[in-house]
């Protein structure tokens, strides 16, 4: 079955591209992004689905941003701003499990984009006042490409100018850098996170256990996103070990 919905194109400060659907899954509580099929020439949404339910459309940018603020301020009367650094696989297997598959037009430029990219451009764009990210590449060893800074436009640079697929892929040492960024650079009174994005295919399923606890004992949690066939286990063990999520 395929939903199909025709769009005013009169959407006011959301951009087409951002529009995204979702599904409300009743029995789990929770809303379930969908892959959502976007086409502006014709100004047509839709999606591929086995049932009939609730769905609903949003700005993914703007649901993004509320459901990331949202625990701190439940949580507190002052929204505690996060220091996160985005870490990218770069090895040679990123050509076959994230390859280019478009362009995005940011700053006056149109670039060539994979998911890393995009993540990292949606990322940037949502940071709250006292935000901050920075940005680790990895292949073989992993490198600092930016330091913590509030500035958007430093992390979409950063992963644009750096992704070369080629090399190994060496776990160990992209968690390693990731954290000892954070420790250097991050203010005590931020919250620190790790997205670390990979096809799940590291050179030794060994993870350094000291990394684990270190990443624990500073309060690091650390999400993984696996991108294509990805092998995702040891993605999703790193995520529950360091008390992060795996998706």
């Amino acid at each position: 079955m395929v939903c199909l919905l025709l769009v005013d194109r009169n959407l006011g400060d959301t951009e087409f591209d951002n529009l995204l659907f979702l599904w409300y899954n009743e029995a789990e509580d929770e809303f379930v992004e969908l892959d959502t099929i976007l086409d502006e020439e014709n100004s047509t949404i839709s999606i591929n689905t086995t049932h009939f339910s609730k769905y609903m459309l949003v700005d993914q940018k703007e649901w993004f941003e509320a459901w990331r603020t949202a625990p701190n301020y439940f949580e507190n009367d002052e929204y505690i701003p996060y220091d996160t650094v985005i870490t990218l696989d770069c090895s040679g297997s990123m050509r076959s499990y994230d390859p280019e598959f478009g362009y995005v037009y940011s700053e006056g430029v149109y670039r060539i984009v994979t998911y890393r990219q995009l993540v990292c451009k949606q990322y940037a764009t949502s940071l709250a006042p006292g935000d901050r990210a920075a940005v680790v590449t990895f292949s073989s060893s992993a490198q600092k490409r930016t330091g913590l800074t509030e500035h958007s436009s430093d992390i979409q640079d950063a992963s644009h100018k750096y992704i070369t697929n080629s090399g190994g892929t060496n776990y160990n040492d992209a968690i390693k850098t990731s954290i000892d960024l954070l420790l250097e650079e991050s203010d005590d009174d931020h919250k620190k996170v790790i997205i670390f994005l990979s096809d799940g295919y590291p050179d030794s399923n060994n993870i350094d256990v000291t990394l684990i606890a270190k990443a624990v004992s500073k309060g690091v949690p650390i999400y993984t996103v696996g991108l294509g066939n990805s092998a995702d286990a040891i993605l999703e063990q790193i995520a529950k070990d360091t008390k992060g999520k795996f998706y």
